[in-house]
């Protein structure tokens, strides 16, 4: 299976750049994928005879190819087509039905694309779609279509588009050959997790090559300080549809990864002196802020001491303020009273020895004095 699918990968490389036409005008809605097909009952070209779903039962695998004569990319793919149906003749082993479906519109009418398939050599049996079929097929509105239908009767892959050669298309119906074959009743359990925390946010249980139900962000649960961004399917056992709207096909365990965005928040440093903005910044959750460089209002007596809310781990939207100390303020409660007054006094008469004069000189000549105990109480009733 790992080779196939890695031989696979390479091919659709290609593939993804495939051609369509236009086959009806309703808007695209959804895949085919799921689907069940089993009850259909359509026409052989130019006859009365049917064939119905109970055909999909006789085999491990159909592939049901959506045409038109008109249809440039159809016809471009139908050679290709005859090549694996002759493989499959000629491997009768491989249990493999291959089922074309008529697209009647425009100017492929029954008798035309009759003619057209007999000129051609084309002989694999080929119907007028019943509603059932329809329902599968106007689910997008551009043909070349193939279905990849089960021995149960429903749809496991539904491809909008046409395989550019032969074995391309071969290694493709492989691939879900050996799916039906080897992983027939088999569970796959598909992890979403988070790549911010490495946490497993929910799990789905899938048949083996069962599509993906991816969830809607608000199903899953918020992780603090990161925002769901976008689904990630990197995993090598997530088969990625080629056509819109794009489907994932679990192949084995996988994990899908939700991919996070950290939040940011604004935070505003603030000079309370003027309250004046001095910087401005956006910092990750958990993170620290940048602190600008420290406002100096010494001309006017105030000493910068630090920033009123701590900034070492961001979490939300921040303002945060200078601190200032005024000279004479040698208690440190921001603000000069008499007692900051008999303290410098005091250290003017040597009872009191500061280690740090900086407030304490008040009038700036490098010591402290009995002058600088007048000022500061000057200040302190409101006289300076």
């Amino acid at each position: 299976m790992k080779k196939i699918f890695s031989l696979l990968l390479a091919a659709l490389m290609v593939f993804s750049v495939m051609s369509v036409s236009f086959a009806k005008t309703e808007p695209e809605t959804r895949s085919g994928i799921g689907m069940d097909i089993s009850n259909f009952n359509a026409h052989l070209l130019l006859s009365e005879e049917t064939v119905t779903g109970d055909v999909l039962g006789d085999y491990e695998l159909t592939f049901i190819n959506y045409w038109a004569t008109w249809c440039g990319p159809c016809v471009n793919e139908m050679p290709h087509i005859r090549s694996m149906y002759n493989h499959y003749l000629e491997t009768p082993e491989n249990d493999v039905n291959v089922l074309g479906a008529v697209s009647i519109s425009g100017s492929c009418t029954e008798t035309s694309a009759n003619q057209f398939l007999n000129s051609n050599g084309y002989t694999w049996t080929n119907v007028v779609p019943d509603n059932v079929l329809r329902a599968v097929f106007n689910t997008s509105g551009y043909i070349p279509q193939t279905l990849i239908v089960d021995s149960h009767g429903v749809v496991r892959d539904h491809i909008v588009g046409s395989f550019s050669n032969y074995n391309q298309l071969l290694q493709y119906v492989e691939m879900w050959l050996e799916v039906f074959r080897e992983h027939d009743g088999e569970t796959c359990t598909v992890s979403f997790v988070c790549d911010a925390t490495g946490d497993v946010l929910l799990t789905q249980e899938l048949p083996y090559g069962g599509k993906i139900i991816v969830p809607a962000s608000s199903e899953l649960p918020e992780v603090e300080g990161y925002t769901f961004s976008a689904w990630q399917f990197n995993d090598p056992n997530i088969l990625e549809t080629f056509y819109e709207p794009v489907e994932y096909l679990a192949m084995g365990d996988c994990t899908v990864t939700a991919h996070y965005n950290i939040k940011r928040y604004l935070v505003r440093f603030y000079d309370s002196y003027n309250n004046s903005i001095i910087s401005t910044q956006q910092v990750e959750h958990g993170h620290a802020a940048n602190p600008p460089a420290d406002p100096n209002h010494e001309d006017v007596g105030l000493y910068f001491v630090g920033w009123d809310t701590d900034f070492s781990c961001i979490t939300q939207v921040t303002n945060i303020h200078s601190i200032y100390r005024p000279v004479g303020d040698v208690t440190g409660d921001n603000a000069v009273t008499v007692s900051d007054a008999l303290m410098i006094l005091r250290g003017a008469m040597q009872i009191f020895e500061f280690e740090d004069i900086t407030f304490a000189d008040m009038n700036g000549n490098g010591s402290v004095e009995v002058t600088d105990a007048i000022m500061a109480l000057r200040v302190a009733m409101g006289l300076l």
